[in-house]
């Protein structure tokens, strides 16, 4: 009897959208019993003890603490060595999915991926189209990831697909310019929103006790893991041009966990912001956000900030954001402003202009949504329910 051939699942980050990616995956497989046995998970043990939803009876290998690495590449020495072992002891696996496909890519131009006939996919975070080249130090970005994935096109043959998320026109580009046969390599992907969990607005009198926003202040909400690329200091600026009336009237509520190079400069410009000007209301929330509280933030805030700096791909933050019809004012490059105008579901401004993003969430709170038919969130949320996602990575 021919043993079954079976999938090794890679994901040795932990933060951000990684355990929502898991847990889809692992629900999908519960519900589809019949594969079960077919998939093999290498998790980052963090990541591992967030998840919720039951993995009884699924083969989960732990990355432990001693195989975490910020340097990349010892980091893809590192894991190039476990993973090897793993396929060495576990024959049975002839097939690998990167659930973070970048960091990935020069492991698998290594003798052993491209000698041993081990299918591989992955999803790709940072595909260089999406990057403009208006600076030397794009430019040189943007070669280096042509390069590499090149490189890694020519010599190994065993990549099966490589998936874009929320890019159907950086698809049909990558697949017309970089698919070295026939087969169509690049795959499109839905970012999946979450819709397990569905909040009403009542939960708006929770967030202002829970995070100790004002009564009566509309909330302009900044979510996820706060760093360079979340444009914070600008934020704070725009605040700052506002008149008396309209601080008094909101509050930027920031929550998750800060990974600046110095942390001290943003308490520093908050406090000094909520001195300078006693009528705003400036709120971080420093902490680890469970996901019934991300759905109380996202159910209850009037306005998503992201008008991210350097960053071009899919963000699981508008997603949440669709869910619940809140509008958002986003970058004016990238995949997120393609989306953002397509689908209506707010403004895009320049990024690197605290002026503009002042003006910016001005007709944000000016306008805000009338009816369903002026926000139709429907077609969206179908077409990025997590059950598609894991299907197109699972089949």
């Amino acid at each position: 009897m021919i043993p079954t051939s079976k999938t090794l699942i890679v994901e040795t980050l932990s933060d951000g959208h990684r355990k929502e990616y898991v847990e889809h995956l692992i629900e999908y497989i519960n519900v589809h019993t019949e594969i079960k046995n077919n998939y093999v998970f290498l998790l980052n043990e963090k990541l591992i003890a967030d998840v919720e939803v039951s993995y009884h009876g699924l083969t989960i290998i732990p990355l432990k603490k001693k195989y975490f690495a910020k340097k990349p590449l010892y980091r893809n020495l590192v894991h190039y060595y476990l993973i090897r072992k793993i396929l060495v002891t576990h024959s049975e696996i002839q097939k690998i999915l990167f659930l973070n496909f970048d960091i990935y890519q020069p492991m698998l131009c290594l003798p052993f991926f491209v000698g041993r006939k081990i299918e591989s996919k992955g999803i790709l975070f940072q595909p260089f189209h999406q990057i403009p080249v208006e600076n030397t130090r794009n430019y040189f970005r943007v070669m280096i990831k042509k390069v590499l994935l090149n490189m890694l096109l020519t010599v190994n043959d065993n990549i099966s697909n490589i998936f874009i998320l929320n890019d159907e026109n950086g698809v049909h580009f990558l697949n017309k310019n970089f698919s070295l046969s026939k087969k169509q390599v690049f795959c499109y992907l839905p970012d999946p929103i979450d819709t397990r969990v569905m909040l009403d607005n009542r939960t708006k009198i929770n967030i202002h006790g829970k995070f100790g926003v004002s009564e009566n202040r509309k909330v302009l909400l900044v979510f996820g893991n706060i760093d360079f690329r979340k444009n914070i200091f600008n934020i704070i600026d725009s605040l700052t041009q506002f008149s008396e009336n309209i601080q008094s009237s909101i509050c930027l509520l920031i929550t998750g966990q800060i990974h600046l190079k110095n942390r001290l400069v943003l308490f520093g410009k908050i406090k000094q912001a909520n001195d300078d000007y006693p009528r705003l209301q400036i709120i971080l929330k420093e902490e680890r956000i469970t996901d019934f509280e991300r759905e109380e933030l996202f159910s209850s805030c009037d306005i998503v900030l992201m008008p991210y700096l350097e960053f071009y791909g899919s963000s699981g933050v508008l997603g949440h954001a669709v869910k619940y019809k809140k509008r958002v004012l986003a970058s004016d490059t990238g995949l997120i402003k393609v989306l953002v105008e397509k689908y209506k579901l707010g403004i895009c401004v320049k990024s690197d202009s605290s002026s503009g993003i002042a003006n910016g969430i001005i007709t944000l709170l000016n306008h805000p949504m009338v009816s369903n038919s002026d926000f139709n969130n429907s077609e969206f949320i179908l077409s990025h329910l997590p059950s598609k996602f894991s299907k197109i990575l699972l089949d």
